[in-house]
């Protein structure tokens, strides 16, 4: 899964809508990054990340993420 990654602190998640990406975040991230590490994931399927090989409910996804696609 795509990741970006910028600033350092305590860690902010920035989460895109369905049929986005983390680029979405883009205009605001230099500001947030002053103060926290931001991270903003492409989710599978979207922007930089790839598709599942396989179908996958939304609740496995931060299961899956953690231990590869």
């Amino acid at each position: 899964m795509h990741i970006e990654r910028h600033g350092s602190g305590q860690p902010l998640l920035l989460l895109h809508g369905l049929g986005s990406s983390a680029r979405v975040w883009r205009p605001i991230l230099p500001a947030l990054a002053q103060h926290r590490l931001v991270l903003a994931p492409d989710l599978p399927g979207f922007g930089q990340s790839p598709r599942p090989l396989r179908r996958l409910h939304w609740r496995r996804w931060p299961t899956r993420s953690r231990h590869g696609w």
